[in-house]
C-alpha cells in the first residue's frame, strides 16, 4: 500500500508543525510504503534549505522525503507569494504525475487553494487513486479582513477542486461548513491537533496554593490571527499579573506593535522569552498557571493542546472553536477582545476556579494525545485498501 503525503512547507527541516510528519511515521510503522513530498523553502524564515541539510535529512527515516525546489517570497501577503504558491503547486502536479500509480493514496493539507486545485487534476490523469484532504485552514474564511480579489481567487480554485477529493479530516468543528460549501454531500472526521505524549511525559498536575501574581503564558509568534495587545493593555504594570511570551523571534507581524506599546508605557510585567527549543517548552510552562489564546480566526491551534498537556487552564479571547471547546469542557475562561472585559474576567478568577479548571483538564487530557488521535486517521487510510 503506497501512501503519498504532499505538503508545501511542513517538513523536518522547517521545524514548524509536525502533524504530517507524525502521520507519516505512524503509517510507516503500521506497514505502509510512505512517500513524503515537500519543498525546500521555509515559510517561517523566508529562505531555502541547503543541499547539505536536505541530504542529511534523508538519513535514517522510515519513509522517503522528496524536496521540490520552489522560488520564495519575503512577505506573507503579497502578489509574489500568490505567484510562488501557483508555481509551487504546478511543480507538485508535474512531479506527482510522473510518480503516482494506480492504487496510490494522496493526502494533502487544505492550503494553499491552488495546491488543492493542481492535486485534484491528478484524478483526471490517473485512474484508481484516492485523494484525502486534511482541513487545517479554510481560505478565504480564515482572514478577518475580507478582500474581494483574494476571495474570488480562492473560490475559483476551490469550486473546481474540492469535489474531487474522496476522504476528509478536519481539525476544527466549524471547518465542516467550509467543506459542504464546496462539496455538499461530503462527510469528515474530526481529528484535532493533539499533543505529543513523549514530549510532555514529564508534565505533572499543578498543586496551586496561591493565585497572585497570576502567571499567564502565550506560546507562539505574534501573527495577524493572534491579537495579544488587548491583554497587554489590560494587565500592563498591574503586578498581580505576569505575562510571558514564548516563541517570538522578532519577526512576527504584530511584534513591533506589541513591543512599541510595552516600551512607550514602560511596562515591566511582560517578559519575552524568545524562541525556545520545543523540548524545553514543557519545562518553562511549569512556571506558569494559565495559557493564553487570543484567537481571531476559528481554528483550534496546537497551543491549545500544549496547554492541555501542561495542565494549564486556558484563557481564550474571541468567539471561535477554541472558545467553544474550552467552554464545553470547563477548562478555562472566555472573554471578548475588549480591554475592560479582559481585566474584569481576570480579576474575578478565584483560587477555587483555577483548581476546578485544572481538575477538569486532568480528566480530559489522556483523550488528546496525538498517538491516540492519529490512530483514527490511520484506520481510515487503511480501510481504503479494503474497499
Amino acid at each position: 500500500m503506497r501512501i503519498i503525503l504532499a505538503t508545501p512547507f511542513e517538513n523536518r527541516l522547517a521545524k514548524r508543525g509536525t502533524r504530517f510528519i507524525d502521520i507519516a511515521n505512524l503509517l510507516a510503522v503500521k506497514g505502509a510504503e510512505v512517500h513524503y513530498f515537500t519543498t525546500d523553502f521555509s515559510h517561517a524564515y523566508k529562505s531555502h534549505f541547503s543541499e547539505a541539510l536536505i541530504e542529511k535529512d534523508s538519513v535514517g527515516q522510515l519513509y522517503k522525503t522528496y524536496y521540490l525546489h520552489t522560488f520564495g517570497y519575503r512577505k506573507n501577503i503579497s502578489f509574489k507569494r500568490i505567484w510562488s504558491n501557483f508555481s509551487m503547486s504546478h511543480s507538485f502536479y508535474k512531479a506527482l504525475s510522473r510518480f503516482v500509480i494506480e492504487g496510490d493514496i494522496i493526502m494533502i493539507p487544505s492550503r494553499p487553494v491552488d495546491f488543492i486545485y493542481f492535486i485534484s487534476l491528478l484524478k483526471k490523469r490517473k485512474s484508481g487513486i484516492t485523494l484525502v484532504m486534511d482541513i487545517r485552514d479554510v481560505w478565504p474564511d480564515s482572514f478577518k479582513k475580507k478582500n474581494i480579489f483574494f476571495s474570488t481567487y480562492c473560490n475559483f480554485f476551490l469550486k473546481r477542486s474540492v469535489r474531487y477529493f474522496d476522504r476528509f479530516f478536519h481539525i476544527s468543528p466549524s471547518f465542516t461548513k467550509w467543506l459542504v460549501r464546496y462539496k455538499p454531500d461530503a462527510s469528515s472526521l474530526f481529528v484535532p491537533p493533539g499533543f505529543n505524549r513523549e514530549r510532555w511525559s514529564q508534565s505533572v498536575p499543578k498543586c496551586l496554593t496561591y493565585l497572585y501574581p497570576m502567571k499567564i503564558v502565550f506560546v507562539g509568534s505574534l501573527q495577524y490571527q493572534l491579537d495579544l495587545l488587548p491583554v497587554v493593555r489590560a494587565i500592563g504594570n498591574d503586578l498581580n499579573y505576569l505575562l510571558g511570551i514564548i516563541g517570538e523571534d522578532g519577526n512576527g507581524q504584530r511584534y513591533q506593535e506589541v513591543k512599541s506599546y510595552i516600551e512607550s508605557n514602560k511596562i515591566k510585567n511582560v517578559v519575552f522569552h524568545g524562541v525556545i527549543e520545543p523540548e524545553r517548552v514543557p519545562e518553562i510552562l511549569k512556571e506558569y498557571n494559565m495559557g493564553l489564546i487570543p484567537m481571531i480566526s476559528s481554528s483550534m491551534t496546537n497551543k491549545l493542546f500544549d496547554y492541555i498537556a501542561a495542565y494549564l487552564p486556558i484563557f481564550v479571547l474571541g468567539e471561535n472553536d477554541t472558545a467553544d471547546f474550552v467552554k464545553k469542557n470547563n477548562i478555562g475562561w472566555i472573554s471578548s477582545f475588549k480591554v475592560r472585559e479582559i481585566k474584569e474576567t481576570l480579576d474575578n478568577i478565584t483560587l477555587q476556579d483555577m483548581t476546578t479548571k485544572a481538575s477538569n483538564l486532568l480528566a480530559i487530557r489522556k483523550s488528546f494525545s496525538r498517538e491516540l488521535l492519529y490512530t483514527n486517521i490511520a484506520k481510515v487510510i487503511f480501510s481504503i485498501q479494503n474497499e
